[in-house]
């Protein structure tokens, strides 16, 4: 399901900011899609490193690897995330 959700939602953050920062007489386009596909990602992947060494120095298991998760977001979102985005700020912008 989320893997259905995540890319809708990556199309829609491109449009919504393209469309804003249209509406506020922006012109470059693909500066603006390139923030929007980084800001909240760049975010959400610094909390879950946070929160995976938090559970890492709580656990203080040898066997499980903390960055396993971050590397797993990190090539989901590049994969996916940044094209739709900025797929969404160019349909935003015409």
């Amino acid at each position: 399901m989320i893997v259905a959700i995540y890319p809708f939602f990556s199309f829609v953050n491109g449009f919504v900011t393209s469309r804003l920062y249209r509406l506020w007489n922006g012109t470059n386009w693909l500066v603006c899609g390139l923030v929007a596909s980084t800001a909240l990602p760049y975010f959400l992947i610094v909390s879950l490193l946070v929160i995976d060494l938090c559970e890492y120095y709580e656990t203080s298991a040898v066997s499980f690897l903390p960055v396993s998760d971050l590397f797993l977001v990190f090539a989901f979102w590049l994969a996916f995330n940044v094209p739709i985005t900025l797929a969404g700020a160019v349909y935003g912008f015409s």
